[in-house]
Order: C-alpha cells, then structure tokens, then sequence
C-alpha cells in the first residue's frame, strides 16, 4: 500500500515496526602512504551492487603540538583503524598517536578525514610493558567495562581497553585490562573486532587465524584463509554488524584480509552467505592494508536519470542518532517524493528496475512514498535519527523522484539501500 505523507515520521514508524534494514562500507588504513580508505565490496547480483566506492583521504595533521599517526613502516605489524558507529568517528594509529576523524557528515560538511582529536598511549600501559599497538576495535556499550565506550587495543599480546578524552588533545583512560592473552599459535595480534552477538573480541594475527577472546582467554580458533586465498598474514579483521540477526541471510560473519584482498567469511573460516551490501566474498584491497574496520554507511545500486544523486550521512546502526538520508544534483523547485521499501517481505528492489512515468523504479513503489516539498537544486538533507528499540538484519531500500506540475519525472536518483545494524 502507498501512503503519502509530509514528514519522515512514518517512515521511522515502518522501519521500526517492519524490523528493516541494508548498507555497509569498509574503512582499511594504509599506514605506508598516511592514508586511510574507505570502499565497498565487489559488486554482483541481480543489481550488480553495490556501485562502487572507492573514497581516499590523507590523515597527516598536527593539533595540540601533537603530530596525527605517522607513516609505518613496510613489514611492521603496527597500526590499525576502528570505527564508532553512534557518533561517526574513525580513529587511527600508527602504534603510538591515535587520531580521532569525521566520517560522513551530512553533506560532507566537515569533509570525510577531518581531524577531530589527538591523543597516545596511556602512560600507564607503557609502565604495564604494553607496546606499540598493533590493533584495535571498538565496543561502544561497554559491555565489559560497566557500560563505558571502549576502544579495545593489542600490542600483539597484551588486550586492554581505553576510552578516549572527551578534551581536546587529552588523555585516555585506562577501563579495562590491560591483560596478557596467549596465542594458542605463539604469534602476534594484528587486530581485533568486537562481536556484539557473542559479547567477545575477535583477533586476527599472522598465522592466518580468528581467535575468539573473553576474559582475557582464548576460547575458540579457526584458519581464517580458505576463503579468497589469502596469505597468512592477516592485517585487520572487522566483524559484520550487520550479520547473524533474525532476517539476516546467514549467521555471524567477519571481514579479514592480508593486506592485498578482503574475504568474507563466517565463523569457521567458510564463505558468508551472500547479502545485497556483499554479494561476493573476495574484494581486492585498495590499497596495501594495515587495518579493517567495519561502518554502518548507505550504498547505492542502478543509475540515475539524469544528474540527481542520493545517499545517506552519518551511521545506520541502533541507536543513529546522526544518521540521515540526502540528496543533490536536482533543479530547482519540483516536487519530492521520497520511495521508500524493505526486504520484508520482499525483496523491496526491482532489477531490472520498472519503468515509469519518466523515469526508472529502482525501488519497488508500492512500499512507502513520502511526499518532502519542492527540490533544492543544493545538497538536501533528511533527518532520520535511528533509536536504539530500531531492529538490526534487514534491508531498506529508497529512491528519489523529482516530478514537474504535469506529473511527470524530470530526474530521479539511483537506488539507494542502508542497513540498520548493532553499534
């Protein structure tokens, strides 16, 4: 049924009512060149989606008097990149600095890359014996810090947990650890990722392993190179936020690369079931990767009519509080309709898309339309903060149609899709 409405209010209803959700992007640090990327996975399916996405930035800045992550040298295991989904903030380093950035603000204002904070180690951890830091994950419950935001670090065998300053250039606390975690292979840490499914750390390391960390103790192991044929020496892990829910297609799966390619796996070391945001399980690297991190960031999918665009800004995970969707590229003055569709019950797509009344359906049009007022030839923005009651797994696909007063669509975007996911 299509309901036409003046605000995006039904639209949070459905979402939250109908559990939907889909959408992800993949930030990998380059600590060679300073560099850090984010990009989607190889494109396939019956939309051959995603579009793809490939957004570099540099990191190199000084704040404070203190000098951003620095460039790692080849053949060291230092550095990583962590993503915290509730505020958008990517956090880098180079083993010793951290560095806090924007990831996708509304309308790139501020630009994607730009610095926020600096800070280092702890000199608490150093006294501990910790050393430079090899990976790290972010666990924003707290859940095993008493509800405190935790970015988890490695030095390739200590674990420990810190929340990062809220002042400017500050100093982080320790919440958590630090702690030895033995390798059952004897070899060094390279990432970790928290599953919030299971209430653990993951870490990778250069033996090719996924090991499975509480209370400071291994619990589980497996070869994680099957997949894509990765070398053994695993660089960065990031646990799919997105996986293992109740109408998604498979159970948890996971990120890991060896710095040349990505492969999706599931727990086990097997191939993940195929979802619309990664349709395959091998995606070549853009670049030779120190780190994985996973976002909660919309994809698109077809093409436009003519020149308008959508997308989406800040995180789609639960709670989003500066998540949104937007759109550019569209003269001046026509009528907005928002299409609006879900893979429950499915599939909420159409490809190839169906044809309408000037222009192309990428979205199925008997979902929700919301009617938002006249275009902006600018870039236009539509809040939509995602509460934390919001259900994780599923698929939302949108379009954007641009329609003159004879009814007729002068542009339209191509199809867009989020996923709301677990922070």
């Amino acid at each position: 049924m299509i309901k036409s409405v003046l605000t995006v209010a039904t639209l949070v209803a459905a979402i939250i009512h109908s559990g939907t959700a889909t959408g992800q992007t993949l930030y990998g640090s380059d600590g060679g060149a300073q560099a850090l990327w984010e990009f989607t996975s190889t494109p396939a399916g019956p939309c051959l989606a995603p579009n793809p996405m490939t957004i570099p930035c540099n990191y190199r800045v000084t704040m404070c008097g203190v000098t951003a992550p620095g460039p790692i040298a080849a053949g060291s295991l230092n550095g990583d990149v962590a993503v915290d989904c509730t505020d958008d903030t990517v956090y880098i380093t180079d083993g010793f600095t951290f560095g806090e950035y924007v990831g996708d603000r509304a309308c790139s204002s501020p630009p994607p890359c730009t610095v926020t904070n600096l800070f280092r180690v702890p000199l608490s951890l150093l006294v501990a014996g910790m050393g430079p830091i090899t990976g790290m994950g972010m666990d924003e419950t707290g859940t095993w810090s008493g509800g405190t935001r935790t970015l988890y670090i490695t030095d390739g065998k200590m674990i420990a947990g810190i929340q990062p300053p809220g002042a400017l250039c500050g100093t982080a606390s320790v919440v958590y650890g630090p702690c030895i975690v033995t390798n059952p292979n004897g070899t060094p840490y390279t990432d970790l990722t928290w599953d919030p499914l299971s209430a653990s750390l993951w870490a990778c390391d250069i033996s090719g392993f996924l090991h499975q960390i509480q209370s400071c103790t291994v619990i589980s192991s497996f070869n994680a190179t099957a997949v894509c044929g990765l070398g053994t020496g695993l660089t960065g892990v990031a646990f799919d936020l997105a996986s293992g829910r109740t109408f998604s297609p498979g159970g948890p799966a996971f990120y890991v690369t060896d710095g040349a390619n990505v492969a999706y796996i599931n727990v086990g070391g097997g191939p993940a079931a195929a979802t619309f945001y990664t349709p395959t399980n091998c995606t070549a690297a853009p670049a030779p990767l120190n780190g994985l991190a996973y976002a909660s960031h919309g994809i698109s999918y077809g093409f436009p009519r003519v020149t308008a665009r959508c997308g989406t800004f800040g995180q789609s995970c639960a709670p989003g509080p500066t998540f949104g969707l937007e759109y550019s590229g569209v003269p001046q003055g026509l009528l907005t309709a928002l299409f609006i569709n879900t893979s429950f019950p499915g599939p909420g797509y159409l490809c190839p898309p169906a044809p309408g009344i000037g222009t192309l359906f990428w979205v199925d049009p008997t979902g929700f339309l919301i009617i938002l007022g006249p275009s902006t030839p600018a870039c236009t923005t539509i809040p939509l903060a995602i509460p934390a009651s919001a259900p994780t797994g599923l698929n939302v696909f949108f379009q954007f149609v641009f329609v003159n007063t004879s009814s007729v669509a002068v542009d339209s975007t191509e199809g867009c899709a989020f996923t709301i996911t677990a922070p």
